[in-house]
């Protein structure tokens, strides 16, 4: 063969796979007629919608259930590692984005939540609420009346009759029994037409011994004027021998009546114990009430303390209230 020869290049063996020309899609072109013309279906046939083919799964390989009658030939044979498909024979779509239908990917669906009706407001318990305080003060009023043993005045009163010493100086033995002490002393002098008041309150001493102005614990007896308010001391009690003495100062008087006041001291002690605790009580009582209403959820019982409360503060200013107008004739 000469050089300058060429040979021939073969048209299948030696082209290049990307090269297409036109006998490549002449002969693509008749292969794809004579298939359409075989596969078709009759005429009279329905189409049916494209099916989606599925090829795998992210999940855990289930078997899937029985096709849909309308679902392709792909989805009708169930073998393993194919998708599982929902009733309706469609597979379960994956990765989709809402958590509703990615069950199979470890996601938990959250139940919607369930809408409640407002709580109503009890009228029931705000009632209670409402009159159970006027209850226990009226059961604890009748109770301490009716259990408590009778009323004993602890205090007792002795009126004495003094004769002056030169018109100024007086002296008395006071005589309280065993069980007594002494409390108050007092009298009036009328002196030029101005009024004078002695008086001797060894109450205020008795448990504030500290304060004694004179010494062996003895009570300073004063003389005011009551007009002008000034006050002097002119005596004392003298609690070592139960002595009263004293002096006007600037006036004169030749008979005095005098008051003295004894107090049993058991009886005192005794008197309004039990019953001023209990009732000392009381508002504590309905301070914690209506804070363990509150905590509880029991509003309704709470805002109804509440109410009595405000009720009972109200209450005495409306009485006098309409006292006033029933007396001044409007």
């Amino acid at each position: 063969m000469a050089e300058g020869e060429k040979t021939p290049v073969s048209s299948t063996d030696d082209k290049p796979f990307f090269v297409i020309d036109a006998e490549d899609v002449a002969e693509a072109t008749a292969a794809a007629t004579s298939t359409a013309t075989t596969t078709a279906p009759p005429a009279s046939a329905p189409s049916q919608p494209p099916q989606p083919m599925m090829l795998g799964t992210l999940g855990n390989p289930t078997p899937a259930s029985a096709p849909h009658p309308g679902a392709s030939s792909s989805m009708s044979t169930a073998a393993e590692g194919e998708m599982k498909a929902n009733p309706w024979g469609a597979p379960t779509p994956k990765l989709t984005g809402d958590i509703n239908v990615m069950n199979e990917q470890g996601m938990f669906v959250m139940p919607a939540a369930d809408p409640q009706q407002p709580e109503r407001f009890r009228w029931g318990q705000f009632f209670a609420g409402l009159f159970l305080p006027f209850i226990v003060l009226f059961v604890f009023g009748v109770g301490f009346a009716a259990f408590e043993p009778e009323y004993e005045d602890p205090w007792r009163y002795e009126t004495v009759e003094l004769n002056g010493q030169n018109g100024t100086t007086f002296q008395h033995q006071l005589t309280p029994t065993s069980d007594e002490f002494f409390q108050y002393m007092w009298t009036e002098v009328v002196h030029e037409g101005e009024y004078y008041r002695v008086s001797c309150l060894a109450e205020l001493y008795s448990y504030n011994e500290d304060d004694n102005q004179n010494s062996g614990g003895d009570i300073p007896v004063y003389q005011m004027s009551e007009e002008t308010y000034s006050e002097v001391e002119i005596g004392s009690y003298f609690s070592s021998n139960q002595t009263l003495w004293f002096s006007l100062s600037n006036i004169s008087a030749d008979r005095l009546t005098v008051e003295i006041e004894y107090v049993d001291e058991e009886i005192y002690e005794d008197v309004g114990g039990l019953s001023d605790g209990v009732f000392c009580l009381l508002p504590l009582a309905f301070v914690v009430g209506t804070i363990v209403a509150f905590v509880r959820g029991n509003r309704a019982f709470g805002f109804g303390m509440l109410t009595s409360l405000s009720l009972m503060v109200i209450l005495p200013f409306l009485f006098v209230f309409l006292l006033i107008l029933a007396f001044s004739g409007i």
